[in-house]
């Protein structure tokens, strides 16, 4: 989960929320932003990744039937949505220069496949009895948990900047140097808000807590089966060299040597142990 490719680029991506003057000026806090080099882009979602899409099934399209139910989640997103997740799209991401994008969308490779167009870029789609055409299909990326299937996407335009979280791209290794330049942006626009903000790999790993406790779990009840199968080793060492105390001291007396002695009384357990590795030891490509 934690190095599975997601279809877009979690690294060096800052969420911060767009409350108070930043929300009603939202425009002029993104150019200000973009400004900055330590800043690479920006957009602005309604929920984070992790809570990524609403469900509905007011979704039409041409030959659709009346009784036809499908779910697909939506998601309301600013311009540069694609520039800013680093997604691959099929088609073109929403353009300021396009007044008519307002009411066209954008879907994933799974809506396209539940839609009946073999080639779905330009074609009609109706959402909330919104008309538009679909301008772009991105490669299907995460959103949510891995332990759920990627489910049918549509994004539309919404050029309203309340109640949105903002996604700002940094350069690489840059991160320190953005926050600082945000910061101050963020106290001139939002004095009387406190700047907070989370990376998305912090709010990506958030959603498998549980995992980690396991695998902490994991490594420490192994560590201590390690621990007992060793304290038993020994004692089954010491119980064969205590057995064979006479037999040690003839060797001795006849000239023999200490790594010999050693040697010996090891074999038998070193078989057993070298065995057990061998069993154990995992086939190519299972893992």
């Amino acid at each position: 989960m934690q190095t599975k490719d997601l279809g877009y680029e979690k690294g060096n991506l800052i969420y911060l929320t767009a409350e108070g003057t930043i929300a009603s000026n939202y425009e002029i806090f993104k150019q200000e932003l973009l400004r900055q080099p330590a800043i690479q882009s920006v957009t602005r979602v309604n929920d984070r990744l992790s809570d990524f899409g609403n469900s509905t099934n007011s979704v039409h399209w041409l030959g659709k039937a009346a009784d036809q139910n499908s779910d697909f989640q939506i998601q309301s997103v600013g311009y540069d949505l694609v520039k800013t997740l680093k997604l691959t799209v099929k088609g073109r991401d929403f353009s300021a220069a396009l007044a008519t994008d307002s009411t066209n969308y954008l879907i994933n490779e799974a809506a396209a496949k539940r839609l009946p167009y073999l080639e779905p870029l330009g074609k009609d789609l109706s959402v909330w009895n919104k008309p538009g055409k679909i301008i772009g299909v991105v490669k299907d990326f995460h959103f949510g948990s891995l332990h759920k299937t990627i489910e049918p996407l549509i994004i539309r335009l919404n050029t309203e900047a309340s109640g949105q979280t903002i996604m700002i791209r940094t350069r690489p290794r840059a991160s320190q140097t953005a926050l600082a330049q945000i910061q101050t942006l963020y106290k001139r626009f939002n004095a009387e808000y406190p700047f907070s903000y989370q990376f998305a790999e912090v709010d990506y790993e958030r959603l498998y807590q549980k995992e980690s406790v396991v695998g902490v779990l994991a490594n420490v009840f192994a560590g201590l089966a390690i621990v007992i199968a060793c304290l038993g080793l020994f004692g089954l060492a010491a119980f064969t060299a205590e057995q064979r105390t006479k037999e040690i001291g003839i060797r001795k007396v006849l000239g023999a040597s200490i790594p010999g002695i050693v040697a010996l009384l090891s074999k038998d357990l070193l078989i057993v142990v070298l065995g057990a590795s061998i069993l154990l030891r995992p086939l190519p490509g299972i893992l």
